[in-house]
């Protein structure tokens, strides 16, 4: 899930259909780090709400409230 959004991201962001390659002798150390920025960023927000929902659902099912 997070991969197919962030390859939409990517390709609305720089055009090109596949992120930089890590281990690519073409670019720069820096043009990778800065590549893979949003990369985690989707998928920690990804994470997020799919653990969110989860514990929605567990607290909804059970009736048991979680620590937040």
């Amino acid at each position: 899930m997070s991969a197919a959004l962030f390859k939409r991201i990517w390709r609305g962001v720089s055009g090109e259909d596949e992120a930089l390659d890590a281990t690519s002798p073409d670019h720069r150390t820096r043009e990778v780090l800065l590549a893979a920025l949003p990369q985690g960023a989707t998928f920690g927000v990804v994470k997020a709400s799919i653990d969110r929902a989860g514990a929605k659902g567990y607290r909804k099912l059970t009736g048991e409230h979680l620590d937040d």
